[in-house]
């Protein structure tokens, strides 16, 4: 179940152009808002809780991973992909379990807590491939949002951290499509996957 769920979230959302050069900043009138059309959902119309949470990283369109969590009810689906090439190791893994009745109402109190709302229609797309994007849906106690937001990846590491952090949260806020504290919900739900940061060092091969 777990990955025919995600070969249509990453068929829709992981294409994130075609330009190969790295921008420094963005122009708001420049991104573009991909419309959700088709309903990833279906087969769970009476679930009472859905947060789906996907990352997509990386420097070129053939180096990058993407990772997914989702939760429907009490059950969390994991998710994380990097090809094999060059600067990458190819790594599949899919994980499926249920959690338990309190970590389910700790993220109830978080998108309680988050004040979502669909700031715009779609998920941002962007223009240059060296990226991080994210696509955040929730469906749960009348909420229903499906949207997104990304920023490019073009930091000189010789920058102050809190200038690379700066540039990150502004075009972060510049590009969303979902209001509210979006960020703890993201957390939260990574949160759920504790191999990942493992995942993410293994993905990238050692400069030789």
């Amino acid at each position: 179940m777990a990955r025919g769920f995600r070969a249509l979230i990453v068929s829709m959302f992981l294409f994130t152009g075609f330009a190969f050069a790295q921008n420094d900043s963005i122009d708001i009138k420049d991104v573009h808002y991909e419309p959700v059309t088709q309903d990833y959902f279906s087969d769970y119309s009476h679930a009472k809780l859905i947060v789906n949470y996907f990352c997509s990283d990386g420097w070129s369109i053939e180096n990058r991973y993407s990772f997914e969590v989702v939760l429907i009810d009490s059950v969390l689906m994991l998710g994380f992909d990097s090809p094999e090439t060059d600067e990458m190791r190819y790594i599949s893994y899919q994980k499926k379990t249920i959690l338990t009745s309190d970590k389910v109402d700790s993220i109830k109190n978080i998108l309680g807590r988050a004040g979502l709302s669909q700031a715009k229609l779609g998920i941002p797309h962007p223009t240059a491939s060296a990226n991080t994007k994210e696509v955040l849906i929730v469906r749960y106690a009348g909420l229903n949002i499906a949207g997104g937001l990304f920023y490019y990846n073009a930091i000189s590491h010789d920058e102050p951290e809190a200038k690379i952090n700066a540039k990150i949260k502004r075009e972060k806020q510049l590009t969303s499509s979902i209001g509210g504290d979006y960020e703890s919900v993201m957390l939260a739900m990574k949160n759920y996957f504790p191999e990942l940061n493992g995942m993410m060092t293994d993905a990238i091969k050692p400069k030789k």
